[in-house]
C-alpha cells in the first residue's frame, strides 16, 4: 500500500466518521424535539385539568351564593307585611337577575 492509497483510506474513514457523527446528531436532535414535544403536551393537560377545577370550584361556589341569596330574600320577603310583599319581589327579583343573570337557581 503506497501513499496515495493511504491517504485516500484515511480520508475515506474520515468521511464515515463525520458521517456517524451527523447520523448521531440528527438521532440526539429528533429524540430531544420528541421528549419536548411530550413535556408540552403534559403541561397544556395539567393546566387544563387545573383550570377546569378551578371552574367548577368557582361555578359551585356561586351556586352555593345563589341559594343563600334566595334563602335571604325569601325569608326577609315572609317578614315583610302583606301590602309590603308585592313590591319587594319584584325589586328583588330585578336586583338578583342583574347580579347573577338569573331569576332563581332553581329555574335559570
Amino acid at each position: 500500500m503506497d501513499a496515495t492509497e493511504a491517504e485516500k483510506q484515511i480520508e475515506q474513514m474520515c468521511r464515515f466518521i463525520e458521517q456517524e457523527a451527523r447520523e448521531k446528531v440528527d438521532e440526539i436532535t429528533m429524540k430531544t424535539d420528541q421528549d419536548h414535544d411530550k413535556e408540552e403536551q403534559t403541561l397544556l393537560v395539567e393546566g387544563r385539568i387545573a383550570l377546569k377545577a378551578e371552574f367548577d370550584k368557582k361555578l359551585k361556589e356561586l351556586s352555593v351564593r345563589k341559594r343563600m341569596y334566595v334563602a335571604n330574600t325569601h325569608h326577609h320577603n315572609n317578614n315583610l307585611p302583606a301590602c309590603a310583599a308585592p313590591t319587594v319581589v319584584p325589586c328583588t327579583l330585578l336586583l338578583f337577575r342583574s347580579l347573577t343573570g338569573t331569576v332563581c337557581c332553581f329555574c335559570g
